[in-house]
C-alpha cells in the first residue's frame, strides 16, 4: 500500500495521485480537480497530498475549501 508511506508534504504528479486513492484513475484524476487540489509548478499540474488527506478528513457536509489565487499584475 504505497499510499501509507507518501509525506503530507509530498508533491506529486495528479497521476501519481489519483492512483493513490482508492477509486478508479480516472474518478481521482477528477475528484482531485473539482476539488481545488491541483496545483501548477512552472507549467506543470501538482499536487500536495497534504491537501488530499485534508480534504478527505473535511466533513462530507462542508464545501470544499477555497484557495486564494495568485494576484498577478496587469
Amino acid at each position: 500500500m504505497q499510499r501509507l508511506v507518501v509525506s503530507a508534504s509530498a508533491v506529486v504528479s495528479v497521476g501519481q495521485a489519483a492512483r493513490l486513492l482508492p477509486i478508479a484513475e480516472r474518478d481521482g484524476r477528477r475528484w482531485l480537480r473539482t476539488r481545488g487540489l491541483v496545483r501548477d509548478l512552472d507549467g506543470r499540474s501538482v499536487v500536495v497530498w497534504g491537501d488530499v488527506v485534508r480534504e478527505l478528513g473535511r466533513p462530507a457536509d462542508e464545501p470544499p475549501a477555497t484557495r486564494a489565487l495568485p494576484r498577478e499584475k496587469l
